[in-house]
């Protein structure tokens, strides 16, 4: 009985909220990315079109599902040159204090994609008003060639009124050989929901895993260093777009220069 005034007084809200224009309950959002490498005769350019759907089903739940087609110029012969990624996910929130995430991706057979990936965090919110929180996460990743990641990630989140500050370990074991690296991750974000989110994000650590190809069985480390920029802006309470740059340095191997840009809309 209690549940079922739960959801009548959530649909009563939603309702009256809907026709006040003030609340949407569901986003489509439509991107393009292009990633061009240096030395481009060996890795080529990269294209990737993504979709997805979001839908906030009540107040302590929601979920997203999406696809991603990818196209890359020069990849290995034994795969082909195009994918697809379709992923989904959903998010919980079981206390005033506790939520989780978790999510799911499934790559078509290429040499640069997963063959299925899952993920799952829990974040714990802190201090008087909520507004530091603690995040451990957990992803596996299995791909086509041989090789698996597991990755645990923790950090920190302080939102200081319209700023978002973000503070994150990466803890990676590459297998086969049981491979370690790490990484951190630093963003600053400002901005509020129908106006606009700005994002700054570095990255940087360490890539490794074992060269199964060489005889040698030798371990491959390469530094890692990445800065992206993302922009969203509302256009109309419920339309607008959004838009990334970034750069990548993967030690001696390549540069890479990303560009994306995409529309939303929200009903």
């Amino acid at each position: 009985m209690k549940l079922s005034k739960f959801y009548l007084t959530f649909f009563l809200l939603v309702v009256s909220l809907s026709l006040s224009g003030k609340v949407f309950l569901n986003r489509i959002e439509a991107s393009y990315m292009y990633e061009y490498l240096d030395p481009y005769d060996d890795y080529g350019d990269w294209h990737s079109f993504n979709v997805t759907y979001y839908r906030q089903e009540t107040p302590a739940f929601n979920f997203h599902l999406g696809a991603t087609f990818h196209n890359r110029l020069i990849v290995g012969p034994d795969y082909g040159n195009s994918g697809i990624l379709v992923f989904g996910g959903i998010a919980k929130d079981w206390t005033a204090r506790l939520y989780s995430n978790f999510a799911a991706s499934f790559g078509t057979r290429c040499d640069y994609l997963q063959e299925y990936r899952f993920d799952a965090d829990i974040n714990l919110k802190l201090l008087k008003n909520k507004n530091l929180i603690a995040t451990m996460g957990y992803a596996y990743v299995n791909y086509h060639t041989p090789y698996e990641d597991v990755i645990w990630r923790y950090g920190l989140s302080l939102y200081v009124k319209r700023f978002i500050f973000e503070l994150m370990f990466f803890n990676n074991r590459s297998i086969p050989g049981d491979i370690k690296s790490e990484s951190m991750q630093f963003s600053i974000g400002y901005g509020e929901e129908h106006w606009q989110w700005t994002y700054l994000i570095f990255n940087f650590g360490s890539q490794a895993y074992l060269n199964i190809i060489s005889t040698n069985l030798d371990r491959i480390e390469l530094d890692s260093n990445e800065i992206t920029l993302k922009h969203r802006r509302w256009i109309k309470r419920d339309f607008g777009w959004f838009a990334a740059l970034g750069f990548l340095q993967l030690d001696t191997y390549y540069h890479k220069y990303l560009f994306q840009f995409g529309l939303f809309w929200q009903y």
